[in-house]
């Protein structure tokens, strides 16, 4: 947003100006940065193409472990470099997933809010915006209401729930560099929120992801969960009932009904 008149800027044109207003900013904010085309990642347990600058991720940690999530997503990793006073506005993810994210160099400001009613009243009046000194009492007021503000240091891995509202301020003299990996795990509760995506009573309009594109990465969680539950149903000796239940109930929440 514009320092000035709050307005949201969607030129480049329009940023570089605003800019040029704070002489304390030196530098821009380069934002979801990956590859143009996809690769073969050299490490990846399938040899899954992707467009991401890392060369080792988490999921390169977990292996074939990978496979007890429903979804992870490196395919379009996004690595966000800035200096000091940029970073990422008060938003929410386009889909209501979590991320692991990788400090890899500089410093950084995290701030979250609650799911739900919190982050919804933070979208309703800060969205699109940056929290820079000096603070309006409005700014002060939702920072003291976050439910975490963290520093992220240079070697800092971080969970966090992109289906909560959150912002990034770098800081420091420092360039920061931080990517982003994206998973859906079992957690009934996980699977619930993840499917509430472009629910307007949960997930802020303005942060909606394309219909089509949604879409495809629901049917892409069903087929993770439907093998899941062919493997438990072969082993009926190793899995609890109760797992077994879990993983129908999150079946029943993806699957359109005609298929189920």
């Amino acid at each position: 947003r514009h320092p000035d008149t709050d307005k949201i800027l969607t030129s480049l044109e329009d940023k570089e100006i605003a800019l040029n207003i704070r002489q304390d900013i030196k530098s821009p904010y380069l934002a979801e940065f990956r590859y143009k085309d996809r690769y073969v990642h050299p490490l990846d347990y399938n040899q899954e193409k992707v467009k991401t600058l890392s060369s080792v991720d988490v999921k390169d940690y977990l292996k074939n472990r990978a496979r007890i999530l429903p979804y992870i997503d490196r395919i379009d990793e996004g690595v966000f470099v800035g200096g000091a006073l940029t970073g990422s506005c008060v938003h929410v993810d386009q889909v209501l997933w979590s991320n692991v994210g990788k400090n890899f160099a500089g410093y950084k400001v995290f701030a979250v809010w609650k799911f739900g009613r919190d982050s919804n009243a933070i979208l309703e009046h800060h969205h699109e915006k940056l929290f820079l000194s000096p603070l309006t009492q409005p700014e002060k007021k939702a920072i003291l209401g976050a439910s975490t503000v963290a520093l992220l240091e240079p070697g800092d891995v971080f969970f966090f729930s992109g289906a909560n509202a959150h912002t990034a301020v770098c800081v420091g003299d420092q360039i920061s560099v931080t990517s982003y990996e994206s998973f859906v795990n079992l957690s009934a509760n996980h699977l619930r929120i993840f499917c509430g995506t472009n629910d307007t009573s949960d997930h802020f309009e303005d942060c909606h992801m394309h219909a089509d594109e949604l879409s495809s990465m629901k049917e892409e969680v069903c087929d993770s969960i439907l093998d899941m539950l062919e493997l438990l149903q072969a082993l009926p000796g190793a899995v609890s009932p109760r797992a077994t239940t879990m993983a129908g109930e999150a079946k029943k929440s993806l699957l359109p009904e005609k298929l189920r």
